[in-house]
């Protein structure tokens, strides 16, 4: 903020001097060296506030260059961070995958053998029945 300071304080005094010079060309009677004078003081500080307006277009422009740079950084952080993100959430799906085949094929593996199971006890409670009926 040191070259807003500055600028201000140029700009202030530039100001002044061309108001200054205006109120001396206002009068009735118009001193010479007082115009003259008063067109150096304003030409003075005319080159001055110039010279520090461009230094200071020069420092903000540079800041909105690093803050853009720091944007684009911060930007290119978060996208490689949500690719990691879905890109290992990928792979741990693929692995999932591989286990819910297992897991399917364990349960159709245990699924036929309790429908074995329970037709071997129901054909068995069957052969009871008639045993029980006979005798």
């Amino acid at each position: 903020m040191a070259a807003k300071k500055k600028y201000d304080k140029v700009r202030i005094s530039y100001e002044t001097s061309v108001a200054q010079l205006r109120s001396v060309g206002k009068k009735q009677k118009i001193n010479l060296n007082k115009v003259l004078e008063a067109e150096v003081k304003k030409d003075t500080f005319e080159d001055a506030f110039r010279a520090v307006s461009a230094e200071t277009t020069d420092v903000f422009e540079s800041a909105i260059q690093r803050h853009d740079f720091i944007v684009l950084d911060s930007l290119c952080l978060y996208l490689n961070a949500y690719q990691s993100f879905f890109s290992n959430g990928f792979e741990y799906l693929k692995d999932l995958s591989t286990l819910v085949n297992q897991s399917k094929t364990l349960v159709g593996e245990r699924k036929k053998q309790y429908e074995e199971d329970a037709k071997r006890k129901a054909i068995q409670k069957q052969k009871e029945l008639q045993r029980a009926e006979k005798g």
